[in-house]
């Protein structure tokens, strides 16, 4: 009996450790002026699950400091079907992006200036989709 709960117990701290909570933020606009909603990233470079709003756009308050040459490889999920943007928005508020349609998405945006972007997400259809997926740069 003892073994089986020290198993079930080392179980549960191995699988604790590969998570951790973090607070995101949201706009109508890619501007700075964002305010809060939920998010779950696990780390910087990890995976991500997000519900946006019809219309809106959510995106992670930790900025990446990325330089000129560099990628993001972006794979996710998503649903319903629709329009949503995956993308960076830079220090200067303007969101560099590429667009899925059916449902997910697994592409790359290679950057062109040295700065700090933060991770974000534009639902252009009319219905909430909820989104999960794996940020790497």
């Amino acid at each position: 009996m003892k073994k089986i709960l020290s198993f079930v117990l080392a179980c549960m701290l191995a699988v604790s450790c590969f998570t951790a909570n973090a607070n995101a933020f949201s706009a109508d606009s890619a501007g700075p002026e964002l305010s809060m909603v939920d998010i779950l990233v696990t780390r910087a470079s990890g995976s991500f699950s997000v519900s946006v709003s019809a219309g809106s756009i959510v995106g992670d308050r930790r900025e990446l400091s990325l330089s000129k040459g560099e990628t993001v490889q972006i794979t996710a999920t998503y649903s319903p079907s629709g329009s949503v943007d995956f993308g960076l928005i830079d220090s200067d508020g303007v969101f560099h992006y590429v667009n899925a349609t059916n449902g997910s998405i697994d592409k790359s945006i290679e950057i062109t200036k040295s700065g700090t972007y933060i991770f974000a997400v534009r639902n252009n259809s009319s219905r909430e989709v909820k989104v999960s997926g794996y940020l790497r740069y």
